[in-house]
Protein backbone atom coordinates (compact mmCIF):
# COMPACT_ATOMS: atom_id res chain seq x y z
CA UNK A 1 0.00 0.00 0.00
CA UNK A 2 1.33 3.43 -0.91
CA UNK A 3 0.11 6.20 1.25
CA UNK A 4 -0.11 9.47 1.43
CA UNK A 5 -2.28 12.38 0.79
CA UNK A 6 -0.31 15.60 0.44
CA UNK A 7 1.08 17.37 3.48
CA UNK A 8 1.66 21.01 4.30
CA UNK A 9 0.09 23.94 6.12
CA UNK A 10 -3.36 24.58 4.73
CA UNK A 11 -5.93 27.11 5.88
CA UNK A 12 -9.39 25.81 6.81
CA UNK A 13 -12.44 26.15 4.59
CA UNK A 14 -13.11 29.85 4.34
CA UNK A 15 -16.65 30.77 5.29
CA UNK A 16 -17.54 27.08 5.58
CA UNK A 17 -15.78 25.63 8.60
CA UNK A 18 -14.38 27.06 11.78
CA UNK A 19 -10.73 27.12 12.76
CA UNK A 20 -10.70 23.36 13.40
CA UNK A 21 -10.78 21.79 9.94
CA UNK A 22 -13.18 18.89 9.47
CA UNK A 23 -14.59 19.02 12.98
CA UNK A 24 -17.98 20.41 11.94
CA UNK A 25 -20.40 19.58 9.18
CA UNK A 26 -20.51 21.63 6.04
CA UNK A 27 -23.83 23.25 5.31
CA UNK A 28 -25.68 21.88 2.28
CA UNK A 29 -25.09 25.19 0.48
CA UNK A 30 -21.39 25.02 1.22
CA UNK A 31 -21.18 21.45 -0.02
CA UNK A 32 -22.88 22.38 -3.26
CA UNK A 33 -20.44 25.26 -3.61
CA UNK A 34 -17.60 22.78 -3.32
CA UNK A 35 -19.00 20.61 -6.08
CA UNK A 36 -19.85 23.49 -8.40
CA UNK A 37 -16.61 25.34 -7.83
CA UNK A 38 -14.49 22.31 -8.69
CA UNK A 39 -10.96 21.58 -7.76
CA UNK A 40 -9.74 25.07 -8.54
CA UNK A 41 -11.84 26.01 -5.54
CA UNK A 42 -12.04 29.59 -4.49
CA UNK A 43 -14.05 28.12 -1.60
CA UNK A 44 -10.85 27.24 0.20
CA UNK A 45 -8.42 29.69 1.58
CA UNK A 46 -5.15 29.38 -0.30
CA UNK A 47 -2.60 27.18 1.37
CA UNK A 48 0.30 28.96 2.95
CA UNK A 49 3.02 28.69 0.34
CA UNK A 50 6.64 29.63 0.35
CA UNK A 51 7.92 31.87 -2.39
CA UNK A 52 11.40 30.46 -2.32
CA UNK A 53 11.97 26.80 -3.03
CA UNK A 54 14.95 26.56 -0.72
CA UNK A 55 12.92 27.90 2.17
CA UNK A 56 10.22 25.32 1.57
CA UNK A 57 12.55 22.40 2.16
CA UNK A 58 15.35 23.75 4.32
CA UNK A 59 14.12 23.80 7.89
CA UNK A 60 17.60 23.74 9.35
CA UNK A 61 21.18 24.58 8.56
CA UNK A 62 21.75 21.86 5.94
CA UNK A 63 22.87 23.08 2.52
CA UNK A 64 20.75 21.84 -0.37
CA UNK A 65 22.55 19.91 -3.12
CA UNK A 66 23.45 22.42 -5.82
CA UNK A 67 23.61 21.87 -9.55
CA UNK A 68 27.26 21.59 -10.59
CA UNK A 69 28.61 22.48 -14.01
CA UNK A 70 29.02 19.46 -16.24
CA UNK A 71 27.03 17.19 -13.89
CA UNK A 72 23.74 15.66 -15.02
CA UNK A 73 21.58 16.14 -11.94
CA UNK A 74 17.99 14.89 -11.81
CA UNK A 75 15.79 16.60 -9.22
CA UNK A 76 12.66 14.81 -8.04
CA UNK A 77 10.26 16.13 -5.39
CA UNK A 78 8.36 14.08 -2.84
CA UNK A 79 5.39 15.57 -1.02
CA UNK A 80 6.19 13.63 2.16
CA UNK A 81 9.31 12.27 3.79
CA UNK A 82 9.85 8.51 3.98
CA UNK A 83 8.70 7.16 7.37
CA UNK A 84 11.93 5.15 7.50
CA UNK A 85 14.50 3.61 5.16
CA UNK A 86 13.74 0.02 6.14
CA UNK A 87 12.78 -2.16 3.14
CA UNK A 88 11.23 -4.70 5.51
CA UNK A 89 8.59 -2.18 6.58
CA UNK A 90 7.91 -0.06 3.52
CA UNK A 91 4.53 1.37 2.55
CA UNK A 92 5.09 4.82 1.01
CA UNK A 93 6.14 6.08 -2.41
CA UNK A 94 9.12 7.93 -0.95
CA UNK A 95 10.36 4.61 0.40
CA UNK A 96 9.96 2.50 -2.73
CA UNK A 97 11.53 5.12 -4.99
CA UNK A 98 14.50 5.24 -2.62
CA UNK A 99 14.83 1.46 -2.59
CA UNK A 100 14.45 1.21 -6.37
CA UNK A 101 17.34 3.67 -6.73
CA UNK A 102 19.69 2.21 -4.11
CA UNK A 103 19.01 -1.52 -4.00
CA UNK A 104 18.76 -4.38 -6.46
CA UNK A 105 16.14 -7.11 -6.58
CA UNK A 106 16.29 -10.67 -7.86
CA UNK A 107 14.33 -9.73 -10.99
CA UNK A 108 12.62 -6.70 -12.49
CA UNK A 109 9.25 -6.13 -14.06
CA UNK A 110 9.70 -5.10 -17.72
CA UNK A 111 6.66 -3.02 -18.73
CA UNK A 112 7.65 -2.68 -22.38
CA UNK A 113 8.14 -6.37 -23.11
CA UNK A 114 5.54 -7.51 -20.58
CA UNK A 115 7.77 -10.00 -18.84
CA UNK A 116 10.16 -10.58 -15.96
CA UNK A 117 13.66 -9.26 -16.61
CA UNK A 118 17.02 -9.98 -14.96
CA UNK A 119 18.45 -7.91 -12.15
CA UNK A 120 20.68 -9.68 -9.62
CA UNK A 121 19.49 -12.95 -11.10
CA UNK A 122 20.65 -13.48 -14.68
CA UNK A 123 18.31 -16.44 -15.11
CA UNK A 124 15.94 -18.67 -13.17
CA UNK A 125 14.34 -22.09 -13.34
CA UNK A 126 10.81 -22.87 -12.21
CA UNK A 127 9.72 -26.43 -11.47
CA UNK A 128 6.87 -27.49 -13.74
CA UNK A 129 4.60 -28.04 -10.75
CA UNK A 130 5.59 -24.75 -9.06
CA UNK A 131 7.25 -26.56 -6.15
CA UNK A 132 10.58 -24.73 -6.41
CA UNK A 133 12.19 -21.62 -7.91
CA UNK A 134 15.94 -21.49 -8.55
CA UNK A 135 17.76 -18.20 -9.22
CA UNK A 136 21.21 -17.93 -10.79
CA UNK A 137 22.92 -14.71 -9.66
CA UNK A 138 25.24 -12.69 -11.85
CA UNK A 139 28.89 -12.70 -10.81
CA UNK A 140 29.57 -8.99 -11.44
CA UNK A 141 27.12 -7.56 -8.88
CA UNK A 142 28.84 -5.54 -6.15
CA UNK A 143 27.69 -3.76 -3.04
CA UNK A 144 28.41 -0.06 -2.96
CA UNK A 145 31.36 -0.80 -0.65
CA UNK A 146 32.89 -3.05 -3.32
CA UNK A 147 32.17 -6.51 -1.89
CA UNK A 148 30.38 -9.07 -4.09
CA UNK A 149 26.67 -9.82 -3.80
CA UNK A 150 26.16 -13.52 -3.07
CA UNK A 151 23.37 -16.01 -2.49
CA UNK A 152 24.04 -15.66 1.25
CA UNK A 153 22.80 -12.06 1.05
CA UNK A 154 19.60 -13.22 -0.64
CA UNK A 155 19.04 -15.98 1.92
CA UNK A 156 19.59 -13.60 4.83
CA UNK A 157 17.27 -10.92 3.39
CA UNK A 158 14.36 -13.30 2.87
CA UNK A 159 14.93 -14.83 6.29
CA UNK A 160 14.78 -11.41 7.94
CA UNK A 161 11.55 -10.66 6.06
CA UNK A 162 10.09 -13.67 7.87
CA UNK A 163 11.72 -13.12 11.28
CA UNK A 164 9.16 -12.19 13.96
CA UNK A 165 11.47 -9.68 15.67
CA UNK A 166 11.93 -7.49 12.59
CA UNK A 167 8.17 -6.72 12.58
CA UNK A 168 8.38 -7.10 8.81
CA UNK A 169 5.20 -6.48 6.87
CA UNK A 170 6.28 -9.10 4.32
CA UNK A 171 5.82 -12.26 6.40
CA UNK A 172 2.40 -12.96 4.92
CA UNK A 173 3.71 -12.43 1.40
CA UNK A 174 6.39 -15.11 1.74
CA UNK A 175 4.50 -17.66 3.83
CA UNK A 176 4.34 -19.98 0.79
CA UNK A 177 8.07 -20.78 1.25
CA UNK A 178 8.52 -24.13 2.95
CA UNK A 179 9.06 -23.68 6.69
CA UNK A 180 8.27 -19.94 6.60
CA UNK A 181 5.19 -20.10 8.81
CA UNK A 182 6.95 -22.16 11.48
CA UNK A 183 9.94 -19.81 11.44
CA UNK A 184 7.77 -16.71 11.82
CA UNK A 185 5.86 -18.41 14.64
CA UNK A 186 9.11 -19.20 16.46
CA UNK A 187 8.75 -22.96 15.98
CA UNK A 188 11.92 -23.33 13.88
CA UNK A 189 15.36 -21.76 13.87
CA UNK A 190 15.65 -21.54 10.09
CA UNK A 191 13.51 -21.40 6.97
CA UNK A 192 14.00 -24.85 5.50
CA UNK A 193 12.74 -23.86 2.06
CA UNK A 194 15.51 -21.30 1.42
CA UNK A 195 18.55 -23.19 0.18
CA UNK A 196 21.89 -21.73 -0.89
CA UNK A 197 23.33 -24.09 -3.50
CA UNK A 198 26.53 -22.13 -4.11
CA UNK A 199 27.72 -18.52 -3.96
CA UNK A 200 25.59 -17.56 -6.95
CA UNK A 201 22.68 -20.00 -6.85
CA UNK A 202 19.72 -20.03 -4.48
CA UNK A 203 16.57 -22.16 -4.48
CA UNK A 204 13.23 -21.50 -2.84
CA UNK A 205 11.19 -24.62 -2.10
CA UNK A 206 7.47 -24.08 -1.63
CA UNK A 207 5.35 -25.54 1.16
CA UNK A 208 2.89 -26.62 -1.54
CA UNK A 209 2.94 -25.99 -5.31
CA UNK A 210 2.85 -22.23 -5.91
CA UNK A 211 2.12 -20.70 -9.29
CA UNK A 212 2.76 -17.06 -8.35
CA UNK A 213 6.06 -16.89 -6.44
CA UNK A 214 7.63 -14.79 -9.20
CA UNK A 215 4.89 -12.20 -8.70
CA UNK A 216 5.21 -12.42 -4.93
CA UNK A 217 8.97 -11.96 -4.91
CA UNK A 218 9.60 -9.42 -7.68
CA UNK A 219 7.44 -6.35 -7.01
CA UNK A 220 5.82 -6.98 -3.65
CA UNK A 221 4.23 -3.87 -2.18
CA UNK A 222 7.57 -2.24 -3.00
CA UNK A 223 10.57 -3.57 -4.97
CA UNK A 224 11.91 -6.24 -2.61
CA UNK A 225 15.41 -5.00 -1.87
CA UNK A 226 18.22 -7.48 -1.29
CA UNK A 227 20.20 -6.31 1.76
CA UNK A 228 23.93 -6.71 2.59
CA UNK A 229 24.43 -9.51 5.10
CA UNK A 230 28.04 -8.53 5.74
CA UNK A 231 26.89 -5.16 7.11
CA UNK A 232 23.69 -6.23 8.85
CA UNK A 233 24.09 -9.90 9.71
CA UNK A 234 25.60 -9.20 13.12
CA UNK A 235 22.73 -6.89 14.12
CA UNK A 236 19.99 -8.43 16.24
CA UNK A 237 16.78 -8.69 14.19
CA UNK A 238 14.92 -6.56 16.73
CA UNK A 239 17.53 -3.79 16.31
CA UNK A 240 17.59 -3.70 12.50
CA UNK A 241 15.03 -0.91 12.28
CA UNK A 242 17.28 1.46 14.24
CA UNK A 243 20.65 0.62 12.67
CA UNK A 244 22.13 3.44 10.51
CA UNK A 245 22.02 1.23 7.41
CA UNK A 246 18.20 1.28 7.59
CA UNK A 247 17.73 4.78 8.97
CA UNK A 248 20.20 7.15 7.34
CA UNK A 249 23.02 5.52 5.35
CA UNK A 250 21.76 2.62 3.20
CA UNK A 251 24.32 0.59 1.26
CA UNK A 252 22.89 -1.29 -1.70
CA UNK A 253 23.94 -2.71 -5.04
CA UNK A 254 21.62 -0.62 -7.20
CA UNK A 255 22.20 2.13 -9.77
CA UNK A 256 22.70 4.96 -7.26
CA UNK A 257 24.69 5.36 -4.04
CA UNK A 258 23.49 7.51 -1.14
CA UNK A 259 25.78 10.48 -0.51
CA UNK A 260 23.76 12.35 2.08
CA UNK A 261 20.37 12.09 3.76
CA UNK A 262 19.03 15.05 5.71
CA UNK A 263 15.71 13.92 7.22
CA UNK A 264 12.67 15.89 6.09
CA UNK A 265 14.80 17.79 3.55
CA UNK A 266 16.49 15.64 0.88
CA UNK A 267 18.34 12.49 -0.10
CA UNK A 268 21.32 13.04 -2.37
CA UNK A 269 22.63 10.17 -4.50
CA UNK A 270 25.34 9.69 -7.10
CA UNK A 271 25.66 7.23 -9.96
CA UNK A 272 27.17 3.87 -9.06
CA UNK A 273 30.16 3.41 -11.42
CA UNK A 274 30.26 -0.33 -10.65
CA UNK A 275 26.57 -1.02 -11.29
CA UNK A 276 26.16 -4.43 -12.91
CA UNK A 277 24.33 -2.93 -15.92
CA UNK A 278 26.91 -0.16 -16.28
CA UNK A 279 27.18 3.33 -14.82
CA UNK A 280 23.86 5.25 -15.07
CA UNK A 281 23.66 8.06 -17.61
CA UNK A 282 22.48 10.44 -14.87
CA UNK A 283 25.36 11.51 -12.61
CA UNK A 284 23.41 12.72 -9.62
CA UNK A 285 19.89 12.08 -8.28
CA UNK A 286 18.32 14.25 -5.59
CA UNK A 287 14.99 13.57 -3.91
CA UNK A 288 13.77 16.83 -2.40
CA UNK A 289 11.06 16.76 0.28
CA UNK A 290 8.69 19.59 -0.55
CA UNK A 291 5.46 19.31 1.38
CA UNK A 292 3.62 22.21 -0.22
CA UNK A 293 2.33 21.66 -3.77
CA UNK A 294 2.52 25.43 -4.28
CA UNK A 295 6.21 25.42 -3.42
CA UNK A 296 6.73 22.45 -5.73
CA UNK A 297 5.06 24.33 -8.57
CA UNK A 298 7.28 27.37 -8.01
CA UNK A 299 10.37 25.14 -8.00
CA UNK A 300 9.28 23.56 -11.28
CA UNK A 301 8.84 27.02 -12.81
CA UNK A 302 12.38 27.84 -11.77
CA UNK A 303 13.81 24.62 -13.19
CA UNK A 304 14.66 23.26 -9.74
CA UNK A 305 12.39 20.20 -9.93
CA UNK A 306 12.21 17.87 -12.94
CA UNK A 307 9.40 15.64 -11.71
CA UNK A 308 7.17 15.75 -8.63
CA UNK A 309 5.88 12.53 -7.07
CA UNK A 310 2.82 12.30 -4.83
CA UNK A 311 1.84 9.36 -2.70
CA UNK A 312 -1.72 9.60 -3.96
CA UNK A 313 -0.34 8.66 -7.39
CA UNK A 314 -1.51 12.03 -8.69
CA UNK A 315 -0.59 15.68 -8.36
CA UNK A 316 -3.20 18.26 -7.36
CA UNK A 317 -5.57 18.99 -10.25
CA UNK A 318 -4.44 22.60 -10.54
CA UNK A 319 -0.89 21.45 -11.21
CA UNK A 320 -2.02 19.40 -14.20
CA UNK A 321 -4.05 22.33 -15.51
CA UNK A 322 -1.02 24.59 -15.22
CA UNK A 323 1.67 22.40 -16.76
CA UNK A 324 -0.30 20.86 -19.63
CA UNK A 325 0.15 24.16 -21.48
CA UNK A 326 3.79 24.69 -20.44
CA UNK A 327 6.07 23.58 -23.32
CA UNK A 328 8.90 22.86 -20.88
CA UNK A 329 6.93 19.95 -19.41
CA UNK A 330 4.95 16.95 -20.54
CA UNK A 331 2.29 14.88 -18.82
CA UNK A 332 2.27 11.12 -19.23
CA UNK A 333 0.23 8.47 -17.49
CA UNK A 334 0.42 4.90 -16.27
CA UNK A 335 -2.80 2.95 -16.54
CA UNK A 336 -4.51 1.28 -13.61
CA UNK A 337 -2.76 2.84 -10.67
CA UNK A 338 -3.75 2.87 -6.99
CA UNK A 339 -7.24 2.76 -5.48
CA UNK A 340 -8.31 5.69 -3.31
CA UNK A 341 -10.83 4.59 -0.72
CA UNK A 342 -11.89 4.01 2.85
CA UNK A 343 -10.78 1.05 4.96
CA UNK A 344 -12.51 -0.18 8.11
CA UNK A 345 -11.33 -1.75 11.36
CA UNK A 346 -13.18 -5.04 11.79
CA UNK A 347 -12.15 -5.24 15.44
CA UNK A 348 -14.66 -2.54 16.38
CA UNK A 349 -18.34 -3.22 17.01
CA UNK A 350 -20.56 -1.42 14.53
CA UNK A 351 -17.64 -0.42 12.33
CA UNK A 352 -17.27 -4.04 11.20
CA UNK A 353 -20.87 -4.33 9.97
CA UNK A 354 -20.89 -4.70 6.15
CA UNK A 355 -24.12 -2.73 5.97
CA UNK A 356 -22.26 0.37 7.16
CA UNK A 357 -19.67 -0.09 4.39
CA UNK A 358 -22.39 -0.65 1.78
CA UNK A 359 -24.26 2.45 2.94
CA UNK A 360 -20.96 4.34 2.72
CA UNK A 361 -20.66 3.58 -0.98
CA UNK A 362 -24.33 4.24 -1.75
CA UNK A 363 -23.98 7.64 -0.05
CA UNK A 364 -21.11 8.82 -2.25
CA UNK A 365 -21.79 10.31 -5.68
CA UNK A 366 -18.51 8.93 -6.92
CA UNK A 367 -19.03 9.90 -10.56
CA UNK A 368 -19.41 13.55 -9.61
CA UNK A 369 -16.50 13.36 -7.20
CA UNK A 370 -14.27 11.87 -9.90
CA UNK A 371 -15.18 14.43 -12.54
CA UNK A 372 -15.10 17.42 -10.18
CA UNK A 373 -12.01 16.75 -8.11
CA UNK A 374 -10.07 14.16 -10.13
CA UNK A 375 -10.32 15.60 -13.66
CA UNK A 376 -12.26 12.46 -14.58
CA UNK A 377 -8.98 10.57 -14.59
CA UNK A 378 -10.16 7.60 -12.56
CA UNK A 379 -12.49 4.65 -12.94
CA UNK A 380 -15.30 3.67 -10.61
CA UNK A 381 -14.83 0.24 -9.04
CA UNK A 382 -16.51 -1.46 -6.10
CA UNK A 383 -13.60 -3.40 -4.64
CA UNK A 384 -9.85 -3.28 -4.37
CA UNK A 385 -9.92 -6.52 -6.44
CA UNK A 386 -9.65 -4.90 -9.85
CA UNK A 387 -7.78 -7.49 -11.96
CA UNK A 388 -9.63 -8.15 -15.20
CA UNK A 389 -9.06 -11.89 -15.49
CA UNK A 390 -11.62 -12.87 -12.85
CA UNK A 391 -14.14 -10.01 -13.12
CA UNK A 392 -17.87 -10.54 -13.65
CA UNK A 393 -19.60 -7.81 -15.69
CA UNK A 394 -22.47 -7.42 -13.23
CA UNK A 395 -20.11 -6.35 -10.44
CA UNK A 396 -19.59 -2.99 -12.13
CA UNK A 397 -23.25 -2.10 -11.53
CA UNK A 398 -23.16 -2.55 -7.78
CA UNK A 399 -23.40 0.42 -5.40
CA UNK A 400 -24.66 3.25 -7.61
CA UNK A 401 -25.27 6.59 -5.96
CA UNK A 402 -28.43 5.95 -3.92
CA UNK A 403 -28.78 7.92 -0.67
CA UNK A 404 -32.16 6.35 0.10
CA UNK A 405 -30.66 2.86 -0.05
CA UNK A 406 -27.88 4.06 2.24
CA UNK A 407 -30.42 5.31 4.79
CA UNK A 408 -32.36 2.04 4.57
CA UNK A 409 -29.26 -0.04 5.32
CA UNK A 410 -28.33 2.16 8.26
CA UNK A 411 -31.86 1.83 9.63
CA UNK A 412 -31.67 -1.98 9.30
CA UNK A 413 -28.49 -2.14 11.35
CA UNK A 414 -29.76 0.32 13.95
CA UNK A 415 -27.00 2.81 13.24
CA UNK A 416 -26.83 5.72 15.66
CA UNK A 417 -26.73 8.81 13.43
CA UNK A 418 -25.10 10.81 16.22
CA UNK A 419 -22.13 8.47 16.32
CA UNK A 420 -19.02 10.03 14.81
CA UNK A 421 -16.60 7.74 12.96
CA UNK A 422 -12.98 8.88 13.18
CA UNK A 423 -11.20 8.61 9.82
CA UNK A 424 -7.40 8.72 9.85
CA UNK A 425 -5.77 10.49 6.92
CA UNK A 426 -2.21 11.52 6.25
CA UNK A 427 -1.82 15.28 6.55
CA UNK A 428 -3.60 17.06 3.72
CA UNK A 429 -1.75 19.74 1.82
CA UNK A 430 -3.63 20.89 -1.26
CA UNK A 431 -6.99 22.61 -1.44
CA UNK A 432 -8.38 20.21 -4.02
CA UNK A 433 -7.94 17.18 -1.76
CA UNK A 434 -9.46 19.05 1.16
CA UNK A 435 -12.45 20.04 -0.96
CA UNK A 436 -12.82 16.48 -2.21
CA UNK A 437 -12.86 14.98 1.29
CA UNK A 438 -15.15 17.72 2.57
CA UNK A 439 -17.64 16.89 -0.18
CA UNK A 440 -17.52 13.20 0.77
CA UNK A 441 -18.00 14.16 4.39
CA UNK A 442 -21.15 16.10 3.50
CA UNK A 443 -22.57 13.29 1.36
CA UNK A 444 -22.06 10.82 4.19
CA UNK A 445 -23.59 13.22 6.70
CA UNK A 446 -26.66 13.59 4.50
CA UNK A 447 -27.53 9.91 5.00
CA UNK A 448 -26.66 9.83 8.71
CA UNK A 449 -22.96 8.90 8.78
CA UNK A 450 -20.98 11.52 10.66
CA UNK A 451 -17.21 11.39 10.19
CA UNK A 452 -14.34 13.37 11.67
CA UNK A 453 -11.11 13.65 9.73
CA UNK A 454 -8.08 12.90 11.89
CA UNK A 455 -4.98 14.25 10.16
CA UNK A 456 -1.53 12.96 11.12
CA UNK A 457 1.96 12.57 9.73
CA UNK A 458 2.94 9.49 7.74
CA UNK A 459 4.77 7.73 10.56
CA UNK A 460 1.84 8.12 12.96
CA UNK A 461 -0.66 6.96 10.35
CA UNK A 462 1.43 3.89 9.53
CA UNK A 463 1.85 3.04 13.22
CA UNK A 464 -1.85 3.28 14.01
CA UNK A 465 -2.96 1.35 10.94
CA UNK A 466 -0.40 -1.45 10.83
CA UNK A 467 0.73 -1.97 14.40
CA UNK A 468 -0.93 -3.21 17.57
CA UNK A 469 -3.31 -2.16 19.01
CA UNK A 470 -4.49 -0.77 15.61
CA UNK A 471 -5.90 2.47 17.00
CA UNK A 472 -8.22 3.53 14.21
CA UNK A 473 -11.86 3.19 13.24
CA UNK A 474 -11.49 3.94 9.55
CA UNK A 475 -8.87 5.29 7.15
CA UNK A 476 -9.02 7.13 3.85
CA UNK A 477 -5.88 6.50 1.85
CA UNK A 478 -4.36 5.36 -1.42
CA UNK A 479 -4.23 1.57 -1.56
CA UNK A 480 -1.58 0.22 -3.90
CA UNK A 481 -2.93 -1.94 -6.73
CA UNK A 482 -0.96 -5.17 -6.50
CA UNK A 483 -0.18 -7.08 -9.71
CA UNK A 484 -2.07 -10.11 -8.44
CA UNK A 485 -4.92 -10.31 -5.90
CA UNK A 486 -2.75 -12.55 -3.74
CA UNK A 487 -0.47 -9.57 -3.09
CA UNK A 488 -3.08 -7.49 -1.29
CA UNK A 489 -4.58 -10.53 0.42
CA UNK A 490 -1.30 -11.87 1.79
CA UNK A 491 -0.04 -8.39 2.70
CA UNK A 492 -3.21 -7.15 4.42
CA UNK A 493 -5.74 -9.89 5.06
CA UNK A 494 -4.02 -13.19 5.81
CA UNK A 495 -3.30 -14.59 9.26
CA UNK A 496 0.38 -13.97 9.93
CA UNK A 497 0.37 -10.70 7.98
CA UNK A 498 0.00 -7.28 9.59
CA UNK A 499 -3.78 -7.87 9.26
CA UNK A 500 -4.35 -4.13 9.55
CA UNK A 501 -8.09 -4.36 8.89
CA UNK A 502 -8.56 -7.16 11.43
CA UNK A 503 -10.29 -9.08 8.64
CA UNK A 504 -8.15 -12.26 8.52
CA UNK A 505 -9.96 -15.51 9.23
CA UNK A 506 -9.41 -19.24 8.73
CA UNK A 507 -11.84 -19.52 5.82
CA UNK A 508 -10.16 -16.71 3.89
CA UNK A 509 -6.71 -18.13 4.74
CA UNK A 510 -7.66 -21.40 3.07
CA UNK A 511 -8.98 -19.65 -0.03
CA UNK A 512 -5.76 -17.65 -0.32
CA UNK A 513 -3.74 -20.84 -0.04
CA UNK A 514 -5.90 -22.56 -2.66
CA UNK A 515 -5.37 -19.66 -5.05
CA UNK A 516 -1.60 -19.74 -4.64
CA UNK A 517 -1.41 -23.45 -5.34
CA UNK A 518 -2.93 -23.28 -8.82
CA UNK A 519 -0.24 -23.20 -11.49
CA UNK A 520 -2.38 -22.01 -14.41
CA UNK A 521 -4.37 -18.78 -14.21
CA UNK A 522 -7.63 -20.30 -15.58
CA UNK A 523 -7.60 -22.66 -12.60
CA UNK A 524 -7.51 -19.67 -10.27
CA UNK A 525 -10.50 -17.81 -11.70
CA UNK A 526 -13.26 -19.49 -9.69
CA UNK A 527 -11.26 -19.17 -6.45
CA UNK A 528 -10.75 -15.44 -6.83
CA UNK A 529 -14.29 -14.85 -8.01
CA UNK A 530 -15.40 -16.40 -4.72
CA UNK A 531 -13.06 -14.14 -2.74
CA UNK A 532 -14.07 -11.09 -4.79
CA UNK A 533 -17.74 -11.79 -4.13
CA UNK A 534 -16.97 -11.84 -0.41
CA UNK A 535 -15.10 -8.52 -0.70
CA UNK A 536 -18.02 -6.95 -2.58
CA UNK A 537 -20.34 -7.80 0.30
CA UNK A 538 -18.10 -7.15 3.32
CA UNK A 539 -16.27 -4.17 1.74
CA UNK A 540 -13.23 -3.99 4.05
CA UNK A 541 -12.16 -1.39 1.49
CA UNK A 542 -14.82 0.94 0.06
CA UNK A 543 -13.26 2.46 -3.09
CA UNK A 544 -13.90 6.03 -4.16
CA UNK A 545 -11.92 5.86 -7.41
CA UNK A 546 -9.32 3.72 -9.18
CA UNK A 547 -6.68 6.15 -10.35
CA UNK A 548 -4.72 6.41 -13.53
CA UNK A 549 -1.38 7.81 -12.39
CA UNK A 550 -0.34 10.96 -14.25
CA UNK A 551 3.25 12.19 -14.07
CA UNK A 552 4.55 15.66 -14.89
CA UNK A 553 8.05 15.54 -16.40
CA UNK A 554 10.42 18.24 -17.49
CA UNK A 555 11.07 17.71 -21.21
CA UNK A 556 14.79 17.39 -20.49
CA UNK A 557 14.20 14.21 -18.46
CA UNK A 558 13.94 11.01 -20.50
CA UNK A 559 12.56 7.63 -19.45
CA UNK A 560 12.72 5.37 -22.54
CA UNK A 561 9.25 3.92 -22.04
CA UNK A 562 7.65 7.36 -21.82
CA UNK A 563 9.60 8.79 -24.74
CA UNK A 564 7.68 6.46 -27.08
CA UNK A 565 4.31 7.97 -26.09
CA UNK A 566 2.52 10.57 -28.18
CA UNK A 567 2.61 14.00 -26.54
CA UNK A 568 -0.56 15.18 -24.83
CA UNK A 569 -2.17 18.37 -26.09
CA UNK A 570 -4.86 18.54 -23.42
CA UNK A 571 -5.93 16.77 -20.25
CA UNK A 572 -8.39 14.74 -22.29
CA UNK A 573 -5.67 12.94 -24.27
CA UNK A 574 -3.02 12.02 -21.68
CA UNK A 575 -1.13 9.03 -23.12
CA UNK A 576 -0.98 5.95 -20.89
CA UNK A 577 2.10 3.75 -20.68
CA UNK A 578 1.72 0.02 -20.28
CA UNK A 579 2.45 -1.82 -17.07
CA UNK A 580 3.40 -5.43 -16.54
CA UNK A 581 2.94 -5.85 -12.81
CA UNK A 582 2.37 -2.45 -11.22
CA UNK A 583 2.03 1.19 -12.14
CA UNK A 584 5.47 1.66 -10.59
CA UNK A 585 7.22 -0.60 -13.11
CA UNK A 586 8.64 2.42 -14.91
CA UNK A 587 10.60 3.57 -11.86
CA UNK A 588 12.40 0.33 -11.11
CA UNK A 589 13.10 -0.93 -14.62
CA UNK A 590 16.60 -0.06 -15.86
CA UNK A 591 17.12 3.31 -14.21
CA UNK A 592 20.61 3.24 -15.70
CA UNK A 593 18.98 4.07 -19.06
CA UNK A 594 17.35 7.27 -17.82
CA UNK A 595 18.97 10.41 -19.24
CA UNK A 596 18.88 14.21 -19.23
CA UNK A 597 19.09 16.47 -22.27
CA UNK A 598 21.71 19.18 -22.20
Amino acid sequence: MYTCLQSALVAPLEGVMDDKPFEHRLTRRAALRLLVAGSGASVLAASTSTRLFAASVAAGPATLPQQQAGVNQLNIAWNAAPPNLNPLNAVSQAQWTTFASVYSTLCMSDPQNQTFAPDLAESWDIAADGSSYTFHLRTNARWHDGLPVTAADVEWTYTMALHPDTTSNLAGQFRAIKGAADYTAGKADRVTGIRVLDDHTIRFDMETPNGIFMIQTVPGPTPFAILPKHLLGSVKPADLATTPQLTSAPVGSGPFKVVRYVPNQFIEMQANPDYHFGKPRIDKLVFNIVQSPDATSVAMDRGEIDMPLFDTGAAPADMYRKFISDPRFKIVGVADGPVIGYGFNFRIEGIRDPRLHQAWLYALDRQTLNSTFNLGAGKLVNSWMIHQWYQKPEWADLYPYDPDQARSLLQQMGWDSSRVVSVNVITLADDNTRSWIAAEQQMLSDVGIQISINEMDVASWVNQFYNEPHEFEAVRVTFGAFPDPDGFLSFHMQSGSKNAFGYANADLDQKIKNGEQQIQQPDRVAIYQDIAQQMLVDLPVAPVVWQNSWLIQNQRFHIPQFDTLSPATSLSDIPLATRFLTGADYFKFRMDQWSLSV
